[in-house]
This record gives structure tokens, sequence and C-alpha cells, in this order.
């Protein structure tokens, strides 16, 4: 990131990443447990909403995408697009924290997803 620049959003931010586990079993069920956490957050706090989740067609494998809403205020809230990941037995986290300026639509998500998918059968 460049600081000085005057351009870029205050906050950004992209990240990846990924974990080999013993099995395939194993990455699923961390998946599974993974789904249920995120599906809940909105019971254990109540600043946050899952408002919207997807499956992911990924080759070798399975995923989700879902956008996390956390509530800063009554007119201020900050979203997560998370996607979850699994190509053999690694699995991948990708998160996108969109910004006023500069967003993904679910369609431009999925595609960088199926690429970090892609990235995962090259480790």
């Amino acid at each position: 990131m460049v600081p000085d620049d005057s351009r870029l959003a205050a906050f950004f931010g992209m990240t990846q990443t990924v974990g080999k586990f013993d099995s395939v079993e194993a990455a699923d069920r961390f998946l599974d447990r993974v789904d249920t956490s995120i599906r809940g957050c909105s019971d254990r706090q109540a600043a946050l909403e899952v408002p919207a989740t997807a499956e992911v067609d990924v080759p070798q494998g399975r995923g989700a995408t879902y956008e996390i809403s956390l509530t800063l205020s009554e007119s201020e809230s900050l979203t997560f697009r998370v996607a979850l990941i699994r190509v053999g037995s690694r699995v991948a986290q990708v998160t996108f924290t969109p910004t006023q300026r500069f967003d993904l639509s679910p369609h431009e998500f999925n595609v960088l997803v199926q690429r970090a998918a892609l990235r995962i059968t090259q480790l």
C-alpha cells in the first residue's frame, strides 16, 4: 500500500491464508465447523450478520462464500466478503474488505475465489 496516495481508500484489504490437513476428510470437517460457526455468528454477536452465502464450484473440492456485516453504529457498517475453499486436503480462506469507492460484485469475488482454488493446487 502507498500511505501518501490520497486516492486510496482508508480501509482496504484482501488476504489469503492456506492450511494443509492430514486428509481430505479432516479438511472437510474443518470447513463444516467453520461454516456452522459463521452461520451462527449473529447468535453470539448481535452486531454481526451474515446476509448472504453461496456455494462455490471448485474442481476437486468444494467451497462457500459469505458476506459478513459488522454494524459499527446506526449509520455505519463494515462488510467482509469471505470464501472458504477446499482442494484436496488444502483449505484456503480468502477475505476481501470492500470500501465505499471499491468493491467486487458477487461474480467478481467468485472469479477471485476460483483463482485462489487454482493457486492451492500449485503449492
